[in-house]
């Protein structure tokens, strides 16, 4: 809860910032009540789970968020209202801001979070044990000039968490391009491979050194980065993520196979193959510009397949192309 973030109107992100451990928790998709927050969350390729940073009483779901017997999963709460001090001090994951931002923020055990004060002691309420060392840099790139303005160092901070999300999603990205299936593997007369299937033991055991580097000016971060992985992947933020990538990937695989089949020489092909077989390559290259249409807008490959169809029904008795011809007017 950061009421002064409001009345202020000064960026008050750095303040949740001041310990690392604010940025980590969000992967595995927790529960959390904080109004800033929501800067990390656009810095993962996409995000799964729920955010509502404007959060007040009279949502239609505070009645079911603010219930001591079912505590909301996956979902971010913004508030400013003092009253959720109390509403939400059942829950696992809360932040109180202080209105003084040159504090840090300690972690704190949730039984120590009293609602007896309206605002609430500030710090960060959580038992979730981080996976990952503070990055004791952070203070210093935030605090390391006391004239900066804090938009300033709102960008650096920005920066900082787009650099440290690649740094987590690049082994990932060079794992999938490993589940690629090989160029040769592509056959333009049979159905193209899809993505291998991702194995979280296989891409575990693929970690090094080298895989784990850190890609950012602040080289301070350790930790068991092998278990922050695991818990990513189990998460929906990371199922999410996989499925976009499993379609860009089959998706790209069909577009290969789509232009194989364009450059195969079927006046060579045709020459020893019976009527049916024919047939039933004119019906696989309708299959296939059918599929490039879902693709994209491709009109040289169009083209060539349109081409190809007009060569094999060249080939086809008088008779036949009579009827085919009206289902292959493309």
């Amino acid at each position: 809860m950061a009421p002064q973030y409001f009345e202020s109107g000064k960026v008050a992100i750095e303040v949740a910032m001041h310990n690392f451990t604010c940025w980590e928790p969000i992967v595995p998709g927790k529960s959390y009540q904080v109004p800033l927050l929501g800067q990390l969350i656009c810095r993962l390729p996409r995000y799964a789970n729920d955010y509502r940073p404007y959060f007040t009483i009279h949502d239609s779901e505070f009645q079911e968020f603010t219930s001591k017997t079912h505590t909301p999963s996956r979902i971010i709460l913004g508030v400013t209202n003092p009253y959720f001090n109390k509403a939400l001090q059942h829950w696992p994951n809360v932040i109180i801001l202080d209105s003084d931002t040159n504090k840090n923020l300690k972690i704190l055990n949730p039984k120590e979070h009293s609602s007896s004060s309206l605002r609430g002691k500030p710090g960060f309420y959580t038992r979730y044990k981080p996976f990952l060392n503070k990055d004791k840099n952070v203070k210093k790139l935030l605090r390391g000039d006391r004239q900066r303005p804090a938009e300033v160092e709102d960008i650096m901070l920005r920066r900082y968490l787009t650099e440290l999300t690649h740094t987590l999603m690049i082994p990932l990205e060079q794992y999938i391009s490993s589940l690629m299936p090989l160029q040769k593997q592509l056959n333009p007369f049979r159905q193209p491979p899809l993505l291998q299937q991702f194995q979280q033991d296989a891409f575990i055991a693929s970690l090094n050194e080298s895989s784990l580097k850190i890609n950012t000016e602040l080289k301070e971060l350790r930790g068991n980065w092998k278990e922050l992985y695991r818990k990513f992947i189990k998460s929906p933020n990371f199922e999410l993520w996989f499925q976009s990538k499993r379609s860009e990937a089959n998706q790209r695989l069909e577009l290969l196979h789509v232009q194989q089949l364009c450059e195969a020489d079927l006046y060579r092909w045709k020459t020893d193959k019976h009527e049916v077989e024919i047939v039933d390559m004119l019906l696989w290259i309708r299959d296939r510009y059918d599929a490039l249409q879902r693709l994209g807008d491709y009109p040289d490959l169009q083209d060539h397949l349109k081409n190809h169809i007009d060569t094999l029904l060249e080939v086809v008795p008088t008779d036949l192309q009579g009827t085919l011809k009206p289902a292959f007017n493309l």
